[in-house]
């Protein structure tokens, strides 16, 4: 009997089992079980040949990452066997059957890793008996699983979405870590699966991140996989039918956004305020693919001001607004005017006034008794027309010079919308003081245009831009005229003036000295000194810069008849850059050069000492033209600078001259 339990103690065991059923039966039989055991602890010197069953022979395995690694090892008194484990793997026998903590005895042993096995690998781990012998389990590792990322890896992810891999080989050895910027997420690992949630992680929508799958046994880790993803952008919200700080001038009581994805959701915090008493308007709000509709329940009142509040919306990729949206809109009062074709001065006798609103204006209604015209005080008699979004307002007569006139468009005038303006509007204005007339063109067919003041018996001319160079008399005069304009009661009555600012309007385009042709207009007059080659600045001889004869040019024939059919008592000629004034010696000249000097603070001279200032012969001049051949007092006026307007300084010694 002894013998037989030692070399076939499961089939003992078995053949008890099958004849039992009952638990004090299984106890007898381990009560018997335990008392041979303990008749061959003490015997096992005197049984040479007992047991050779219960000892295993060595065993050769291949490591499965899927599995337990458990093969057939018959052990009695598992638990007093030893082990040896390897620098990879160590192994153990599964109790079988036991009594209490005690295991009797053991079928199997599994092998399982404890630090992180890499390819092509083989050691070996052993079991060590009670009595003596040894067993070497030899266990060999070809490959580790692979990891290779799910195609969606490359598309642009949502925050709280999953990033997948695949397994080569199923794997339940190893745990799986997602780790980015050193801070690492665990993952799921099921079978040949790996799924790991963004949302463990502190990501950001629209942003690229370099990423490691890790392998991980206890806390050993390698890489098991890297790469890169790209999180989705954020969810943004564009306005359709309304822009920022848009007035609407149609009745809407609804508002459509568009988004740069589909819309899952939009919060139901959306907000619409009425600027102008502070409450909220109720609204729907429906979101389809990319559209999401805001519906009042009625038309928004009218001259308001609207702020449209999204704070929270979501993609259907997860993604969502990083701010709330907001919209600020307006809706207008009516038909508004934006702009007049005229100014509040300078306005021509014979203009038509027209008034340019921000929309069309209705065809459907007549609005000549919403528009009136009141000149001097006095009720005008007009036509009015509209057309597009202007109406247009032709007095019958024309206006009055220098004459105060207001245009009023009462309220009640209807967009194309129907919306009727609640507010007039009116636009005060003046004609001018002046009348103009072209008294000749220059070589390229530029106008050369007077400017006149006043109606009295002693005239004064004043003329600018006989040299284009000499830019600052063209800006100086042309103060002059506004000058005159916003103070023409402060004219005398028995004065009329004449401002020609620009004679020599291609030379100014050119910024040339000489006109189209080449001639120096101040040089092209016929005084006693005439000659066709003439001197410049600097003593430059200019050959033919007189002209072939006197007045060969359009300009200065031009200024020589208009002075000759207006017969001024005074001319003033302006030029630069000499800060003097010279009297051309005719009449009272002298003294009013001085005069005008005193108040400009600028040096006097005379005809005798002009080419001594300039430092150059001066010939052909309008100014001595003037004095040889009509005897009129005439002062050139030297300015300080070339290209500024300084009526600041000639002001009071201009109005000085109209005394």
């Amino acid at each position: 009997m002894s013998y037989f339990i030692a070399h076939h103690p499961t089939l003992l065991l078995q053949h008890y089992l099958q004849q039992t059923r009952s638990m004090s039966t299984l106890y007898r039989i381990l009560r018997r079980a335990l008392l041979v055991s303990g008749v061959l602890a003490t015997s096992v010197a005197a049984a040479g040949s007992l047991a050779p069953g219960l000892f295993s022979t060595d065993h050769q395995m291949a490591f499965q990452f899927d599995s337990s690694n458990c093969f057939t090892n018959r052990r009695l008194f598992p638990d007093i066997n030893t082990t040896t484990s390897s620098s990879l793997f160590h192994v153990a026998q599964q109790p079988r059957i036991s009594i209490g903590s005690t295991a009797l005895y053991s079928d199997t042993a599994c092998v399982s890793a404890h630090s992180m096995p890499t390819t092509n690998t083989t050691e070996t781990v052993q079991i060590h008996s009670v009595l003596g012998d040894t067993q070497s389990i030899l266990v060999q590792i070809d490959d580790v699983p692979v990891a290779t990322p799910a195609p969606t890896t490359r598309q642009p992810l949502a925050l709280d979405g999953d990033l997948e891999f695949t397994l080569d080989i199923p794997d339940d050895t190893f745990s799986y870590a997602f780790v980015i910027d050193s801070t690492s997420a665990p993952c799921l690992n099921a079978g040949q699966s790996v799924t790991c949630r963004l949302d463990a992680l502190p990501l950001q929508q629209g942003k690229t991140y370099d990423y490691t799958l890790r392998r991980q046994l206890g806390v050993q880790h390698t890489p098991a996989q890297a790469g890169q993803i790209t999180i989705a952008t954020p969810l943004t919200i564009e306005p359709t039918t309304i822009e920022q700080q848009q007035t609407i001038f149609t009745e809407i009581s609804q508002i459509t956004l568009v988004a740069n994805k589909p819309v899952q959701s939009v919060g139901d915090e959306a907000t619409l305020i009425d600027g102008s008493s502070g409450e909220a308007i109720p609204l729907t709000i429906s979101a389809t693919d990319t559209t999401i509709t805001i519906t009042a329940g009625q038309p928004l009142p009218r001259s308001r001001t609207f702020n449209l509040t999204v704070p929270t919306a979501t993609a259907t990729d997860s993604s969502y607004l990083e701010k709330p949206f907001e919209l600020e809109f307006y809706t207008s009062g009516g038909p508004s005017i934006s702009s007049y074709n005229i100014g509040t001065t300078r306005v021509s006798q014979y203009t038509d006034i027209v008034a340019t609103y921000n929309i069309g204006i209705s065809d459907a209604q007549d609005i000549s008794s919403l528009v009136s015209l009141n000149v001097g005080g006095s009720p005008a008699a007009i036509s009015v027309r509209h057309s597009g979004n202007t109406i247009t307002v032709d007095p019958e007569q024309a206006l009055p010079k220098c004459t105060t006139f207001t245009v009023t468009f009462a309220s009640g005038i209807e967009s194309i919308h129907g919306i009727p303006n609640t507010t007039g509007q009116s636009h005060t204005a003046k004609t001018a003081c002046y009348t103009t007339a072209a008294i000749g063109t220059s070589v390229n067919g530029r106008s050369i245009t007077a400017y006149t003041f006043g109606s009295g018996a002693k005239t004064v001319v004043f003329v600018g831009g006989l040299h284009g160079t000499e830019r600052s008399s063209v800006h100086t005069l042309e103060a002059w005229i506004d000058e005159l304009e916003t103070n023409y009661a402060d004219i005398p009555s028995n004065v009329t003036v004449r401002v020609i600012p620009n004679a020599s309007p291609d030379s100014y385009a050119t910024w040339s000295r000489t006109n189209a042709n080449g001639v120096d207009l101040n040089r092209n007059f016929p005084s006693a000194d005439w000659v066709s080659d003439v001197y410049q600045p600097g003593s430059v001889e200019l050959a033919g810069g007189g002209g072939d004869e006197p007045l060969s040019e359009p300009e200065s024939a031009a200024l020589a008849a208009y002075i000759s059919n207006t017969g001024p008592s005074l001319v003033l000629t302006y030029h630069a850059v000499a800060r003097a004034v010279i009297s051309n010696g005719s009449g009272n000249s002298h003294q009013l050069a001085q005069t005008y000097a005193s108040h400009a603070g600028y040096s006097v001279g005379t005809a005798a000492t002009e080419d001594a200032i300039f430092a150059y012969p001066t010939t052909g001049e309008f100014e001595t033209w003037l004095h040889d051949t009509m005897g009129i007092p005439t002062l050139l006026v030297e300015n300080a600078t070339t290209s500024s307007n300084e009526i600041a300084s000639h002001r009071s010694a201009m109005w000085a001259m109209l005394k």
